[in-house]
């Protein structure tokens, strides 16, 4: 009930949006966002008391889904109607996603990376792959998160042993483990996974929604090296997880270079 409910109130506000966009109507599209992001925030906390109500459903996993939507919504809000308000005032036709004698600017891609429970494989390719985005400054152009295809760790943060192999390597990790939703195979352009397994359950669960856009993939499709699957290292040691981080490397640094 609180999935549809939240389901419901984003597509309703994102279509008020961008209807009032499409008619370059400058107060109504800004009264619009405002009026979104309040109902988007309203209709969370309505969603939260439902769920607390129903403590027997996996509380913990599905808020973790309710505070990502609720997230990416605002933040892909803001960040349109910001665009649109500097333009506007600083005399520019306003057309969506247009900038001054350009044509239409990119919407940023995106990245989920997967795998079974998101404390071992799919945060250390995140974190990797945010690195090279990082470093080559190209982080306002790319949306990144990391994923589990079950409910197994939702809630904990990543393995102890692939912490310590991101800090022996420089790179920060700040991750809680979470499960993909519906809406990630209608807003990501690409899901990586680790191994078959992972796959075959990202095209089950994609069988079931219409019109995703999600390109779904191993992202051991992009190593140099042809190591097509990431082995799970949950059951493995220091030097387990340091092959994953190098596989990651790899394929994050094709991927990137290849996507980009």
């Amino acid at each position: 009930m609180a999935g549809r409910i939240m389901d419901d109130v984003i597509s309703e506000c994102t279509t008020s949006y961008l209807s009032a966009l499409k008619r370059d109507d400058y107060r109504r599209t800004r009264e619009q966002s405002y009026s979104m992001s309040s109902k988007i925030l309203s209709f969370a906390l309505q969603a939260f008391m439902m769920l607390l109500l129903d403590d027997k459903h996996g509380v913990r996993c599905y808020r973790s889904g309710v505070e990502r939507r609720i997230n990416y919504s605002l933040r892909t809000l803001e960040t349109s109607w910001r665009d649109n308000i500097n333009r506007h005032e600083a005399g520019d036709q306003w057309v969506p996603g247009c900038a001054r004698g350009k044509i239409a600017e990119q919407v940023p891609k995106s990245v989920l990376f997967m795998c079974l429970g998101n404390i071992c494989r799919s945060p250390i390719a995140e974190a990797v792959f945010r690195k090279l985005v990082t470093e080559q400054k190209l982080s306002d152009h790319w949306r990144i998160e990391s994923a589990a295809t079950s409910t197994y760790e939702i809630g904990n943060p990543p393995d102890y042993l692939g912490q310590s192999c991101m800090k022996k390597h420089g790179i920060p990790m700040n991750h809680t483990a979470q499960q993909v939703t519906k809406e990630d195979f209608a807003t990501f352009h690409y899901i990586l996974c680790m191994d078959e397994s992972n796959l075959r359950d990202l095209n089950r669960k994609s069988n079931q929604i219409k019109n995703y856009k999600a390109k779904i993939e191993l992202l051991g499709s992009y190593d140099p090296q042809n190591q097509l699957i990431i082995e799970d290292p949950y059951y493995g040691n220091e030097p387990d997880f340091e092959t994953v981080y190098q596989q990651c490397m790899r394929c994050c640094r094709a991927f990137l270079e290849k996507a980009h």
